[in-house]
């Protein structure tokens, strides 16, 4: 199941930096929420509609607490992740192990940009990190991070699947604009404004508000149908809600096969992160220590090398304690982990990881989503 999310008015998320008008004259925010802002939200317009908050705090109905939880536990509920969706098309963060170069239409100045993977290399390792894979780019020149673009779910399935070279990305302000806000801050006693309180602000809002929305996929849910709004992001501004019958489907049955087949052949295989995830020491033991990833239970595999971008830092509000929860280190979407995969562990990988939640904290808040490819080495020698 997806929800279809569309913002009533402009929308805005704070990041975890402190801002208090008077001593910060600006404000740090962003266009995208985190997972955990969504999920609060969409649980929190369930337990509206359905009970109350004291109610579920008590945890004193059974429904709602078998979905919901309660303050301080997790019920049923699970999100997967949350995608922007145009024209009826779903895009995914491209994964980081792609060169991202430009081309400028020469008639119209309008410059594209396109994703093309990087290639495996093995060589010698060298004296600076004693490394032997590495990732290389295939085209000369410039080219820009991968990291805030995306990338619509059928080109990313053709493109990691290998069924094309190269594909169009596309930047967030390609939906979504930004608008300044200055406000002055009010005393919530007299009502009135305090000299010296002005404040700077980025808020954003859909370019085209009937084609573009937020889509979030669902994995285990109760029914949305009659929970129509929810509250979110800063002043918790109304976002529309409507209830679809799809699922999230990439490594389907038309690739599976070959991909399994690809695996076998070169005992590689790559795990693509649509959604941030937490790793309690962060991607140091994968590189350093040692070099193991624990998919599950029965599957933990050698790790050979890493794409991934500086980690960014996940805040929150405890409801429970009535403060701000620790900040944490969050690695990003679009991360790809290339591991070694043996021959009797491929099948198990596959049934695994084709859809699967790997974070070391809040799993059922929509982080640590991935799914997987083939990966293979394109040159092995000395450069």
């Amino acid at each position: 199941m997806k929800l279809i999310l569309r913002p009533v008015d402009t929308f805005t998320f704070r990041d975890h930096r402190d801002f208090n008008a008077g001593e910060n004259t600006a404000g740090f925010s962003f266009p995208f929420p985190t997972p955990s802002t969504l999920y609060g939200a969409l649980r929190s317009a369930y337990i509206y509609y359905h009970s109350d908050f004291d109610t579920f705090a008590r945890g004193a109905d059974k429904g709602v607490k078998e979905w919901m939880g309660t303050p301080s536990s997790y019920g049923r509920f699970q999100v997967l992740g949350t995608f922007i969706e145009h024209r009826g098309e779903v895009y995914l963060p491209v994964p980081m192990d792609m060169q991202i170069i430009s081309n400028e239409n020469k008639d119209t100045g309008e410059v594209n940009e396109y994703a093309v993977p990087l290639s495996l290399i093995k060589e010698k390792p060298k004296s600076s990190d004693e490394k032997s894979y590495r990732l290389i780019a295939k085209h000369d020149g410039k080219s820009s991070s991968a990291k805030g673009a995306y990338i619509s779910l059928t080109n990313y399935k053709k493109l990691n699947f290998g069924e094309v070279e190269q594909a169009p990305v596309y930047r967030l302000n390609t939906w979504i604009v930004a608008e300044e806000k200055t406000g002055i801050f009010r005393d919530n006693f007299t009502r009135r404004t305090k000299e010296s309180m002005f404040y700077q602000l980025l808020i954003y809002r859909f370019k085209n508000e009937k084609e573009t929305t937020f889509t979030t996929y669902l994995s285990d849910a109760p029914s949305f149908e009659k929970v129509r709004f929810a509250r979110v992001g800063r002043k918790g501004r109304p976002w529309i809600i409507e209830t679809k019958d799809d699922n999230l489907s990439i490594l389907t049955e038309r690739y599976r096969e070959k991909i399994e087949k690809e695996i076998r052949q070169s005992g590689i295989a790559k795990l693509m992160f649509l959604t941030p995830t937490f790793f309690e020491n962060g991607t140091y033991p994968l590189i350093e220590g040692e070099q193991k990833l624990s998919i599950s239970r029965d599957l933990e595999l050698e790790v050979i090398t890493i794409a991934t971008d500086r980690p960014e830092v996940i805040g929150g509000f405890d409801i429970v304690k009535k403060r701000p929860k620790p900040r944490k280190n969050v690695i990003s979407e679009g991360t790809v982990i290339y591991v070694k995969v043996p021959e009797d562990k491929v099948s198990l990988l596959i049934e695994t990881a084709q859809l699967h939640i790997l974070t070391d904290d809040r799993n059922r808040e929509g982080y640590g989503l991935c799914t997987l490819t083939s990966g293979k080495i394109n040159y092995e020698g000395v450069l």
